[in-house]
C-alpha cells in the first residue's frame, strides 16, 4: 500500500506539471520577447538622443527646445517599456486558476481511482495475506483477531460483489468466510448464487452440501446426499464429496459402502493430512462394527490410534467418554443465566466440537461427561481424532462463536489413553 501511494503522489505531480506547463512556457516566452523589444527601444532612444545632441552642439537647436525634446524622448522610452511590462503581466485571476489546477488534478485522480480503480481488490489481498498468517500462527482456535479480520474480509467481498456482481470468485470467497463465522444462511445464499450460473462445479457442490449439513445440525438431509452424488458424478476423486457420501452410507448402516468411500478419500489426500484423521477414525469404527457383527474388516488404511476402538464385554462398541469438572474463577463477573459451553474438539484438524454440552453459569461448579453420543457429526467423535482439547467458555451473548469479552479455560492435548482421568477447567481467562 505504501508503494501504491508513493506512485500515486509521483504521478499526480507529473500530471500537475503537465497541466500548468503551457501557462509557464507561454509566460516565459512573453518575457523573452518583451526583453528583446525593450532592448530595441533603448537602442533607438540612444540613437535619437545622439542626433539631438549633435544638432544642439552645432547650434541648430535653441537650449530651451533641446531640453524640451530631450525630456520628450525620455518620456517616450519610459512609456514604451511600461506598456510592454503590462502586456506580459499575468491576466487577472490567472494565478488562482493555476493553484486550482494544482489542487484539482490529484483530487480528481483520487476520486476516479476510488470509482474505477482496484483499491478494493488491493485491500482484500492484504487482508487475506494477514488472515492466512494468523491462521498459521494460531491453528488450534479461532482468535478474536481472526474473527474481526474475517468480518472485515466479508465486508470487502460484499463491496466487491456490489461493484462487480459477475465475479463468481468473490462469491466463493464470501461463502467460505461466512462458514468460518458460522453464518450458514449467508454462505448458502453465496453458494446458490454460484451454482445458479455455473452448476457443474464439483468442489462448489461438495462445499455447498457440507454447509447444508452443518447448518442442519449435522443431519444428512436428502439435498446433501444429492449434492454429494452430483459432485462425484463430475469428479469421482473429490475428497469432500467422498467424505459426505461415506457419512450418508454410514447413517443408513451401509458400512461397506462407507468404508469404500472413506478409504478412497484417505488414499487421495494421504493419511498424514489433518483432514484424514476423522476418516481414519471412521474406518476404524466400521472395522470394529463389522468384526462384532460377523462381517469382514476390509480396511487397509492405518487406524487413528493404531489400536482400534474399545468394545464392551457383550460385543457392542463401548461409548468412549471423558469427564470434566467445570467451575468459575471468583474474579469473573457474571449473571446466573449466562450461557456456558463445555466441549471437546480435535487438538489438530477441524475446529468443530466433537462433543458439546450447554449449561448456564448457575449450574457451576459441575462435573459432566462428554461422550461419543454427543457428537455433532457421525464419524467425528472424541474417539475418532486421536488427541483432543477440552474447552469451557462463558459466553457474553449466548453465541457458540468465541468473541472478545468471553471467559474461558482449556486443556490439551488430551490423549485417549488418559480419558479415564477427571480434568478440571476453571474459567478465568478473558478472550481479547
Amino acid at each position: 500500500m505504501t508503494i501504491m501511494w508513493a506512485c500515486f503522489l509521483v504521478l499526480s505531480a507529473i500530471a500537475v506539471l503537465f497541466s500548468i506547463w503551457p501557462f509557464l512556457k507561454n509566460q516565459t516566452r512573453a518575457i523573452d520577447n518583451e526583453y528583446s523589444r525593450s532592448a530595441a527601444n533603448t537602442e533607438l532612444y540612444k540613437t535619437h538622443l545622439a542626433d539631438l545632441e549633435a544638432s544642439f552642439s552645432q547650434g541648430d537647436i535653441e537650449p530651451e527646445v533641446y531640453d524640451q525634446l530631450k525630456a520628450e524622448l525620455g518620456r517616450s522610452l519610459l512609456e514604451d517599456n511600461t506598456t510592454g511590462d503590462e502586456s506580459i503581466a499575468p491576466a487577472k485571476g490567472a494565478k488562482p486558476v493555476l493553484w486550482l489546477l494544482v489542487a484539482l488534478v490529484p483530487l480528481v485522480s483520487l476520486v476516479y481511482y476510488y470509482e474505477r480503480g482496484p483499491h478494493l481488490e488491493l485491500n482484500l489481498r492484504q487482508l487475506i495475506i494477514e488472515q492466512n498468517r494468523l491462521a498459521q500462527a494460531n491453528s488450534q482456535t479461532l482468535s478474536s483477531e481472526e474473527i474481526e479480520l474475517t468480518q472485515e474480509v466479508t465486508e470487502q467481498l460484499r463491496a466487491l460483489i456490489a461493484k462487480d456482481p459477475e465475479n463468481l470468485s468473490n462469491y466463493y470467497l464470501l461463502a467460505r468466510n461466512l462458514v468460518t463465522l458460522q453464518d450458514f444462511s449467508g454462505a448458502i445464499s453465496a453458494y446458490q448464487e454460484i451454482l445458479s450460473r455455473d452448476p457443474k462445479q464439483p468442489q462448489i457442490l461438495a462445499e455447498f452440501g457440507q454447509t447444508l449439513f452443518m447448518a442442519s445440525g449435522s443431519q444428512m438431509l436428502p439435498q446433501v446426499k444429492t449434492l454429494a452424488d452430483s459432485a462425484l458424478a463430475l469428479d469421482g476423486n473429490n475428497t469432500l464429496a467422498l467424505s459426505l457420501a461415506g457419512i450418508t452410507s454410514y447413517e443408513t448402516q451401509e458400512y461397506q459402502a462407507a468404508l469404500e468411500y472413506w478409504q478412497k478419500a484417505v488414499g487421495l489426500m494421504g493419511p498424514n493430512n489433518p483432514e484424514a484423521g476423522p476418516l481414519l477414525a471412521g474406518i476404524d469404527n466400521i472395522n470394529t462394527i463389522l468384526r462384532h457383527s460377523g462381517g469382514s474388516a476390509q480396511s487397509n488404511a492405518t487406524t487413528a490410534d493404531g489400536t482400534g476402538e474399545a468394545s464392551a464385554g457383550d460385543g457392542t462398541v463401548a461409548d468412549v467418554s471423558v469427564t470434566v469438572r467445570v467451575s468459575l474463577s471468583p474474579q469473573v463477573e457474571y449473571s446466573p443465566n449466562q450461557t456456558v459451553f463445555v466441549y471437546a474438539r480435535a487438538w489438530q484438524g477441524p475446529k468443530m466440537p466433537l462433543a458439546i454440552q450447554k449449561l448456564t453459569a448457575a449450574d457451576l461448579p459441575v462435573e459432566i461427561t462428554l461422550s461419543e453420543s454427543m457428537s455433532m457429526m457421525d464419524g467425528m467423535t472424541i474417539a475418532s481424532v486421536g488427541d483432543i482439547e477440552l474447552v469451557a467458555r462463558l459466553s457474553t451473548d449466548g453465541s457458540p462463536t468465541t468473541k472478545p469479552g468471553d471467559w474461558q479455560a482449556s486443556v490439551g492435548p488430551v490423549k485417549q489413553a488418559a480419558f479415564d482421568q477427571v480434568y478440571t477447567l476453571e474459567i478465568a481467562t478473558q478472550v481479547e
